[in-house]
């Protein structure tokens, strides 16, 4: 037994073969049990057989410790614990210092810490899952055509990416709650905050991609300009400096880059702010049309823009079928 336990004690961790350890210690038991019934009838001899069943009840102790989950922050939980410490380095870490912890008179501590163990390493694979999607995920670019003309750059196919941002907020939501996210606490309330904003930005930025798709068709290359022309000059603005965003978010996608700009979500709060004005403002002047030609109450504001922009009679009738006498 001395022998054996000299050699084993000498098996560095990172090589220990905890199976091969129990058939040793299983063959020790089986050449004690078959010495003559007179020597195992001698203390030494039922002392020698308590030490060994003892080692071998700290054998599944061994097992779970080789758990990939443990981290160092678990082996000095084990040495504060056992008061022991030791080098954790890969070459003198051995089986020795395993025996002089006595496992075996810890157990119970030493099951919660491993349970313990096992809970944090989920968290931890599930904060590293989220960081890899979002370090990585990027927005769909494509490029805006009106006819065969090129007008810049638009956010598609954002489905997607709005559920991965839905049930990754609900994942940190509920990591944030369990009573084993101590390790990973503040990197799990950074990727809230990070995705919070992504959220934020990524919601201002559908409505004003939204608000600019549908004003473009109206500003850009429509009559209509000539009739508010204060208005298409505040248009021209925000046209200019929405395209240059969309520019830039076309070179580099990222989501995570693109949200994080700073400043971005504001840039985005003003120009829905800038354009809700234009929108107002060509509201406030349809109503005016309406008011002076009631009957254009009964077309839509498209109809409208479509007869006020237009000189020719024709497109005017077609629109005109629909308004009562």
């Amino acid at each position: 037994m001395k022998l054996s336990k000299q050699n084993w004690s000498g098996i560095l961790w990172v090589n220990l073969n905890v199976q091969k350890l129990q058939a040793g210690t299983e063959a020790l038991l089986h050449s004690l049990h078959r010495l003559p019934c007179d020597v195992r009838s001698m203390p030494v001899a039922f002392f020698l057989d308590a030490q060994i069943k003892q080692f071998a009840e700290s054998l599944p102790l061994l097992a779970d410790l080789k758990n990939e989950a443990l981290r160092e922050r678990h082996w000095y939980q084990l040495m504060e614990m056992t008061g022991t410490r030791f080098d954790m380095s890969p070459e003198s870490f051995t089986l020795e210092n395993m025996f002089s912890m006595e496992l075996h008179k810890h157990g119970a501590t030493i099951t919660d810490i491993i349970t313990a163990a096992l809970k944090e390493i989920v968290i931890e694979k599930g904060v590293h899952a989220i960081s890899d999607t979002w370090e990585n995920m990027q927005f769909v670019v494509l490029r805006h055509m009106k006819g065969t003309e090129d007008r810049g750059f638009i956010l598609s196919a954002m489905e997607d990416i709005l559920q991965c941002l839905e049930d990754n907020a609900m994942s940190l939501q509920s990591m944030a709650a369990s009573r084993f996210v101590g390790p990973f606490l503040s990197e799990v309330h950074r990727w809230e905050q990070s995705l919070s904003l992504i959220a934020e930005v990524i919601e201002v930025w559908m409505v004003v991609q939204r608000k600019w798709m549908y004003l473009e068709s109206i500003f850009v290359d429509g009559d209509i300009r000539s009739q508010l022309p204060e208005e298409a000059q505040k248009f021209d603005v925000i046209h200019e400096a929405f395209k240059k965003i969309m520019m830039e978010t076309a070179k580099n996608p990222i989501i995570k880059h693109c949200c994080h700009v700073t400043g971005q979500l504001a840039k985005m709060q003003e120009l829905s702010f800038g354009l809700e004005r234009c929108q107002k403002s060509l509201n406030d002047y349809l109503d005016s049309k309406r008011n002076a030609f009631p009957r254009f109450f009964f077309i839509s504001d498209d109809e409208l823009l479509s007869i006020l922009g237009s000189s020719d009679p024709a497109s005017v009738q077609e629109h005109m079928i629909k308004v009562p006498p």
